[in-house]
């Protein structure tokens, strides 16, 4: 195995190390949420958690196995995109408290963020990848960061579940996309 397959075999490893952690984590804080699921705001905002995390590692994978890192810069904005899982997942808050649905759409505007910065890393280090999945990334930011304006604007004051509702659905975009064929 050479240096450079060893470098990006480790980077691979401690991402996913600490995939694993914020799930743990995740999990530990919110038994009293997985355990007896009741229908509510703090489930649905949960499961998109959950939803962002698991797809992007599903697609992680299968990017990072046919093109493995040639430097530190996808795995630098990899820490990036864990953070912003990490503020996610976080958002619904505990059983007392009230969910940051603002977190929640600030924290998936910088997943998106970190997407594309991720695929421009990956266009340098593979000048023949795919353009559509930097195309579909950059709709999807600009859709999200929509959310976050309208969320934070006085005249558009609706009900946080038709924001988490609108990032599901550009989630589903983003993900129907890119599974369909583009890696």
């Amino acid at each position: 195995m050479s240096q450079d397959n060893k470098t990006a075999e480790i980077y691979s490893r401690i991402t996913d190390t600490i995939f694993a952690v914020l799930m743990g984590l995740s999990f530990k804080q919110y038994l009293w949420l997985l355990i007896s699921p009741q229908p509510s705001y703090k489930l649905a905002m949960l499961v998109f958690a959950y939803l962002v995390i698991v797809l992007s590692r599903v697609g992680y994978h299968k990017s990072i196995t046919s093109k493995p890192y040639k430097g530190v810069s996808r795995f630098l904005v990899d820490l990036w995109i864990l953070y912003m899982y990490f503020i996610i997942v976080f958002s619904v808050g505990d059983e007392k408290s009230q969910p940051n649905t603002l977190s929640l759409i600030e924290g998936q505007v910088g997943v998106f963020v970190g997407y594309l910065v991720w695929d421009l890393f990956k266009k340098f280090e593979y000048p023949e990848t795919d353009i559509m999945r930097m195309i579909n990334t950059i709709v999807c930011l600009i859709l999200s960061f929509i959310i976050l304006i309208l969320y934070n604007h006085p005249v558009f004051k609706i009900s946080n579940l038709y924001y988490l509702l609108g990032e599901y659905i550009i989630l589903g975009i983003f993900w129907w996309v890119k599974l369909k064929g583009t890696s």
